[in-house]
């Protein structure tokens, strides 16, 4: 429930990025995640190059961002933020990869959407818990880019140089959209796995109770039932289970071959003795394999 809560509260806040909305490219990605029970994000970035100056002297006042770009981006763009522009600071030219950062239910949660992230690519992803046990994602990778450009308003660099560095941050950025498009191939059809097991584990667990609740009902039933010849309640075999010969109108006919009930068949006296004949069937004691409870079953002619 807490989880939950968190999660009504964080899709419902207000968008405190400088941008203010979800990234285009990523978008798709963002509201499966935030679609599914057992995840929903914090904050993400599809990738971006920029440029931006800093004053040295005061870095209190942060920074001034001259140039952000979440696709590929045109030599002259860049060109005209170092060349045409009055800088009195440093400029700095950077590349940032996607990130993305998800808050999990659980830990098995956070570790599927971990294998996904490692094995899209994004090998400096990874996994924190916090004091008050939120469990946090961080899907990001290594192939950023930062170079200093100008320093106290002079450039360091040479327009070549600058054309060589919007080349290696375009390329950067058509390997990080390949592999957005492949971890989000790859979490719906993890997630999609993950599902179907669950949905069949629960069925079996669902199809082994009500296995469960017939086999007592049943048992109950010929409990009752004692044979007419030998006035004893019907023995049962090594797994505790009821069989057929003791419990239905046959038993009145074997009864009179003085032997007992074992495995599904009568054994006399002299091939099995007479450690099952009085036992009573504790049916509080329902057998823990499915396949035995089937057995038991067909055993007594149920058809589950």
């Amino acid at each position: 429930m807490e989880f939950l809560r968190q999660k009504n509260q964080r899709l419902l806040a207000e968008d405190l990025s400088r941008k203010g909305s979800i990234d285009d490219e990523i978008s798709d990605l963002v509201f499966f995640i935030n679609d599914q029970e057992q995840f929903f994000t914090t904050s993400s970035c599809s990738g971006r190059i920029a440029i931006f100056s800093e004053n040295t002297e005061n870095s209190k006042k942060g920074c001034h961002w001259l140039l952000i770009s979440h696709k590929k981006t045109e030599f002259e763009e860049v060109r005209s933020c170092i060349y045409d522009s009055t800088l009195d600071s440093t400029a700095v030219f950077k590349y940032e990869p996607f990130v993305l950062h998800v808050q999990c239910r659980t830990l098995e949660d956070a570790k599927l959407m971990h294998q996904v992230a490692v094995e899209s690519g994004f090998r400096n992803s990874g996994i924190t818990i916090g004091k008050n046990g939120k469990i946090m994602m961080a899907v990001r990778s290594t192939h950023g880019l930062e170079v200093p450009l100008a320093n106290d308003g002079t450039v360091l660099v040479s327009k070549e140089y600058v054309a060589y560095l919007v080349d290696i941050a375009n390329s950067k950025m058509m390997e990080n959209s390949r592999r957005i498009e492949r971890f989000f191939s790859n979490l719906k059809q993890a997630i999609a796995k993950y599902t179907q097991a669950n949905t069949r584990k629960a069925t079996k667990s669902q199809e082994k109770q009500r296995l469960k609740e017939i086999f007592r009902d049943t048992a109950a039933k010929h409990q009752a039932t004692q044979c007419d010849t030998v006035q004893t309640t019907c023995p049962h075999n090594s797994h505790g289970l009821y069989c057929q010969t003791c419990c239905d109108q046959t038993c009145v006919e074997n009864a009179t071959k003085s032997g007992q009930c074992k495995d599904g068949r009568w054994v006399s006296d002299e091939d099995g003795g007479d450690a099952g004949r009085n036992e009573k069937i504790d049916e509080s004691k329902p057998p823990e394999e499915l396949d035995d409870l089937e057995i038991s079953l067909q055993l007594l002619g149920v058809d589950s």
